[in-house]
């Protein structure tokens, strides 16, 4: 009986689990052909998270004039210049910032 629920347990932490809004899908490296972006995070909850993801925001080339909206938990780019950054850019920032990215939206809608 010992051996046995070992066997499962040792099982269940071997299959790797999809859940909790896990993205299954990898994001473009393409860069982003628009002017803006929207992106959907979670967490944003005060002026200092909207501080912290601006900063992350800012510091890749091409993203400009940052709107984070807390209580929507959207934040809005305007891309300018002639390197856009790429979706994998701009949520690898929203992780850096310790927030959970969601997606991301050509256009400013």
């Amino acid at each position: 009986m010992r051996i046995s629920i070992l066997l499962l347990v040792s099982m269940l932490l071997a299959i790797p689990l999809s859940c909790c809004g896990e993205k299954t899908t990898s994001l473009s490296t393409e860069p982003i052909q628009a002017s803006a972006a929207t992106i959907r995070a979670d967490g944003l909850m005060c002026p200092k998270c909207a501080n912290n993801v601006t900063l992350q925001l800012e510091k890749i080339r091409g993203v400009e004039d940052i709107r984070v909206n807390m209580e929507q938990g959207i934040v809005r780019v305007k891309l300018t210049g002639d390197q856009h950054p790429s979706e994998a850019d701009l949520a690898q920032a929203i992780e850096d910032g310790g927030f959970t990215f969601r997606s991301v939206k050509e256009g400013d809608r």
